[in-house]
């Protein structure tokens, strides 16, 4: 990030002309978009650091979709705004022409002003972005950061299922049952389509920006999704699995970042495929613990087996 900053002061100080009048160095600076934790809303956005006097960093920014859209904001409108929309553009810094491609190499530097509901555009990814007030001039360095599969992604309330089955739609999935603290499940489902159907995971619905800040998928396009085994679930990124058409059961499993199907012909748990560890359910679909169990039929990783 220092060697990005530096590069940004020299370079942009080569350009006085991008600030072509004296500009008021906002208090606070946000980034919204097609960016992993914030959406085009009127409510909130990923916050900068002030680094320097008229300088803000934002380090490590997934950019969600495979061409993700998104501006800067200096302030969102107060409760009870009557125009929120007209507020946030108005504190809204962006290019002079919509949907400009941001540059991102070495030196590269983007122009910026108030200019109301413009946006750029970026390839899908993670980045760490500096914003210079000073020359009105902001630039962004390509970084590795881990998106995917890790112990840090929160559990959340709810999950749907959305693809296919569901049209596509925006607003409707298809709730997953939470069999466990930390995994989800949906049995005898129906994937439509022509040779494949295609699908994802969400935890929230309502637009594709809230969907995509909420996604869980394959890290490629329309992946293949492994009947046999355990497929590596990623946050926040615009793909979807495919299969082909049938009925399934689909399990996510977000202590180990898995899923898992089976074609739906017999008995199937989580356990297995999604974690090698032990898991046992009664006949009634409550998990039990060995410890706890009396003579019965119970389903343990998968097979029927008849306890005496």
């Amino acid at each position: 990030m220092k060697k990005l900053l530096l590069s940004t002061l020299a370079v942009a100080a080569c350009f006085g002309a991008y600030a072509q009048e004296e500009q008021t160095v906002p208090a606070q600076l946000y980034l919204f978009g097609n960016a992993q934790g914030t959406s085009f809303n009127t409510e909130s956005g990923l916050e900068f650091k002030a680094a320097q006097p008229g300088i803000f960093v934002l380090e490590n920014v997934v950019m969600t979709s495979e061409t993700s859209y998104f501006a800067f904001v200096s302030e969102f409108p107060p409760e009870g705004e009557e125009n929120p929309w007209a507020f946030v553009n108005d504190h809204r810094y962006g290019p002079a022409e919509q949907d400009a491609l941001f540059l991102t190499g070495d030196g590269d530097l983007n122009e910026f002003g108030l200019n109301g509901d413009r946006s750029w555009q970026i390839p899908q990814g993670a980045y760490t972005f500096t914003v210079d007030f000073n020359n009105m001039v902001a630039m962004a360095e390509a970084v590795e950061v881990p998106v995917g599969p890790g112990p840090e992604i929160e559990v959340p309330e709810v999950l749907y299922l959305i693809g296919d089955v569901t049209g596509w739609s925006q607003t409707e999935g298809i709730e997953m049952t939470k069999v466990s603290d930390t995994v989800f499940a949906v049995e005898d489902v129906e994937l439509p389509g022509d040779v494949n159907s295609y699908f994802v995971f969400a935890s929230e619905l309502g637009s594709w920006d809230v969907i995509n800040s909420h996604r869980f998928s394959p890290n490629t396009k329309d992946a293949p999704f492994d009947l046999e085994g355990a497929n590596d679930v990623y946050v926040n990124l615009d793909f979807s699995w495919m299969v082909p058409v049938g009925t399934y059961n689909l399990y996510v499993n977000f202590e180990t970042m898995k899923a898992a199907t089976t074609e739906a012909a017999g008995v199937k748990t989580i356990g297995t495929n999604l974690n090698g560890e032990e898991v046992i359910y009664n006949l009634q679909g409550v998990r039990v613990n060995r410890a706890n169990m009396v003579p019965g039929i119970y389903v343990v990783n998968g097979k029927k087996v008849v306890i005496r």
